[in-house]
């Protein structure tokens, strides 16, 4: 039993430095740092809502008191995206590709600051879309290795027109061009590399169009500015 006893806490106090020991096989070197161009497809979703600016314009039709538009929540859509990506140099890559994103965006006027709903508009967002991205690759741990990733996307809302019977009483101009900034994880597996990524994409211009339904021009009135905002969830296969 002392034997038994002795061999057993050897063991427990040499494990660590046994474990440091074991040789880590190591996936898609050539793949990682050899090869210049790699390609691949993107499954994501995302949640996305607009930042208005309200004028505050006073309605007459309403006793003076202004419109006030707020997305009250965040809509909820899904991204297809195929990848392009080129390496720069050891550490830097050059991202785009092409994609195709969908998801609804809920948006509410009210009578005031606290004042009732009044109307309620339910955009639907039909993007393509094709991202210029920058991404830079901490130092290779094993087969895990963090990122962080900026740049530009530029998409086409194939959505968002005026339809009354639908609610939708104000048009958002179909080209948005965003910017866009996030960070993820590299895993590598034996036959390809997975990435999970969290990214921001803001709107650099007002989507708020001239294009207003008949008879709710102080719906119009009542939005200075129109900004589209996403926060996108994204896996990488290559």
């Amino acid at each position: 039993m002392k034997h038994f006893t002795l061999i057993l806490l050897l063991t427990v106090l040499t494990w660590p430095a046994a474990a440091q020991l074991q040789t880590i096989e190591l996936h898609l070197l050539h793949y990682d740092y050899a090869r210049k161009w790699r390609f691949g497809f993107t499954l994501g979703g995302h949640i996305f809502d607009y930042a208005i600016v309200n004028s505050e314009k006073p309605v007459p039709a309403l006793g003076n008191v202004p419109l006030m538009a707020e997305v009250t929540m965040p809509g909820a859509g899904f991204n297809i995206n195929g990848i392009v990506d080129y390496r720069l140099i050891r550490n830097w890559h050059l991202r785009s590709g092409f994609g195709i994103c969908f998801g609804q965006r809920e948006l509410n006027f009210y009578q005031g600051v606290n004042g009732p709903l009044v109307h309620s508009s339910q955009y639907d967002s039909y993007y393509i879309e094709v991202p210029l991205l920058l991404k830079f690759s901490a130092n290779r741990h094993s087969n895990f290795r963090p990122y962080l990733i900026a740049g530009a996307a530029a998409r086409y809302n194939l959505g968002g027109k005026v339809n009354p019977s639908k609610g939708v009483v104000i048009g958002v101009a179909p080209f948005e061009p965003f910017y866009e900034g996030g960070f993820g994880f590299d895993w590598f597996f034996y036959y390809f590399k997975l990435s999970f990524e969290v990214k921001y994409s803001g709107g650099l211009t007002n989507v708020k169009s001239g294009n207003i339904a008949e008879g709710f021009e102080a719906y119009g009135d009542a939005i200075s500015r129109m900004n589209s905002r996403m926060i996108l969830f994204s896996f990488h296969f290559e």
